[in-house]
């Protein structure tokens, strides 16, 4: 009985190891998933520099506070400040 003990348990500690399971892990992975992008403009925002409003004049660094009042469907993401300004915006005095 205490070697079926050892080896279920020995499994068990080899299973959670390869698979990176454990007690501690949990909360570690659920706060890993709510960090990732989940749609495509939160994925574009991490990848690119700029944002403007669609039909707008002006662009915004990612991380302008102003952004946040664009809704996501009206966002258009540039990759660079050059890119923007390439399509007619200017920069945003705000940001």
């Amino acid at each position: 009985m205490k070697k079926l003990f050892a080896i279920g348990a020995t499994l068990l500690s080899i299973t959670l190891l390869f698979t990176g399971c454990s007690s501690s892990s949990e909360g570690d992975a659920a706060t890993m998933k709510e960090a990732q992008p989940e749609n495509k403009e939160e994925i574009a925002a991490t990848q690119e520099k700029v944002v403007s409003q669609k039909d707008g004049d002006v662009y915004y660094s990612v991380g302008c506070a102003k952004v946040n009042e664009i809704k996501a469907e009206e966002r258009v993401y540039h990759r660079t400040e050059q890119d923007a300004i390439d399509k007619g915006l200017k920069r945003a005095d705000e940001c």
